[in-house]
């Protein structure tokens, strides 16, 4: 069971380009580097790994 003690964690977020959906970010935390695609409107369009949209069911 986890402690629930707060603890810090150090993350950067570098804007590498508009697109014409959004924008594409660098995010670094820890060990972990990837780069991440948000929509116009911030919402994750594509995360290395962990998440991707998809499209919304007919």
């Amino acid at each position: 069971m986890p402690d629930l003690t707060v603890r810090p964690s150090r993350q950067t977020y570098t804007c590498l380009a508009r697109t014409e959906r959004g924008a594409r970010v660098r995010y670094a935390a820890g060990d972990f580097r990837g780069e991440v695609e948000f929509d116009a409107d911030g919402l994750v369009l594509d995360c290395p790994g962990p998440a991707r949209r998809l499209p919304a069911a007919r």
